[in-house]
């Protein structure tokens, strides 16, 4: 009889993985991660999924510490823990997430005038190495990787690049949702977003819906009360685009994507990309056009700066000099 072992939920530890609600001889430190977290939940309102990143990241920090409360924590304590870490094979980016997470819950305790030792604003994150890699795909790419989409596929990548959406945003959209070419949303921070699609992309939204006779949830799952996974679309879609020669795909990409469409080929600023993408802080949007590559950059300057035989136009006339 052959034994089928079960997966590991994504996120979630190894039963035999310290964790701080599980570790020993440390309640102070317990206490105050937990009443942290439900202030956080309670409090703040954060979503499950921000929630279980927190959990995560204060898994790590008790994992690879061994101080009993925040208030004896040093920032050479602190220094020991980055390292190891990086050393247990975390990259920059992951290491970086966990040292805000640590930074934030901190910054609130000493709100709370708690006494800490350790320094926050001496806390310092790793270098992230500047890659030259990819983050977006050009319209005649996303064209390319349709040709091998079923029809579900096909409107979650269009949707996806037409509206700039997320990935929890896409999946939960709903028929009450779509009124015409707006759709309207619940987006990250639990803040209400709004988008538009095309008026191609509308005809053939409606025809998915009456061909798969959607009542409730625009993309369900097995399950029509729920919708899908964040996990089934992602797998679905890096199907696709590793059939079209893309094999580095992943769904934010596509919010990549979307903004670098805005900017490069249809010369739309960084304050009014931030108002289509939804984000609260221009920051946030400048962050995804520092991470355009080289090639993108080129056709930037060529596009944009150099436009019209504008580079054929001196600044001012040289005239030859005179010989002395």
């Amino acid at each position: 009889m052959q034994i089928i072992q079960r997966k590991r939920r994504p996120g979630r530890p190894y039963k035999n993985k310290t964790t701080y609600l599980n570790m020993k001889g440390r309640p102070i430190l317990k206490r105050q991660i937990t009443d942290y977290i439900k202030y956080c939940k309670k409090g703040l309102n954060l979503s499950p999924r921000t929630i279980d990143h927190k959990r995560y990241c204060f898994n790590q920090f008790v994992r690879y510490t061994k101080c009993h409360s925040l208030q004896e924590l040093t920032n050479s304590e602190v220094n020991r823990w980055i390292i190891s870490l990086a050393d247990s094979g975390s990259g920059p980016v992951a290491v970086n997430h966990c040292i805000s997470q640590l930074i934030v819950m901190l910054r609130y305790y000493r709100d709370m005038n708690v006494e800490l030792k350790v320094q926050i604003a001496l806390i310092n994150k790793q270098k992230v190495p500047d890659k030259d890699e990819r983050m977006s795909y050009t319209r005649a790419e996303i064209e390319k990787a349709l040709f091998y989409a079923d029809l579900r596929e096909k409107i979650m990548i269009i949707l996806f690049f037409d509206t700039g959406m997320r990935l929890g945003e896409l999946r939960n959209l709903r028929l009450q949702n779509i009124k015409k070419r707006s759709i309207s949303f619940i987006g990250k921070g639990r803040k209400l977003g709004f988008a538009m699609m095309s008026d191609k992309t509308y005809e053939q939204l409606q025809f998915y819906i009456k061909k798969n006779k959607i009542t409730d949830y625009i993309f369900p799952g097995k399950d029509e009360t729920k919708p899908l996974s964040p996990q089934q679309i992602e797998r679905s879609l890096k199907k696709v685009f590793t059939k079209a020669g893309f094999p580095e795909f992943h769904p934010h990409m596509l919010r990549h994507s979307f903004v670098m469409d805005l900017l490069l080929v249809q010369g739309l600023g960084v304050r009014q990309i931030q108002y289509l993408i939804n984000h609260s802080k221009l920051e946030t949007t400048e962050h995804y056009i520092d991470r355009i590559t080289k090639d993108q950059r080129r056709e930037l300057w060529e596009s944009q700066r150099f436009r019209n035989g504008y580079s054929n136009r001196p600044v001012i006339r040289i005239e030859e000099s005179k010989a002395f």
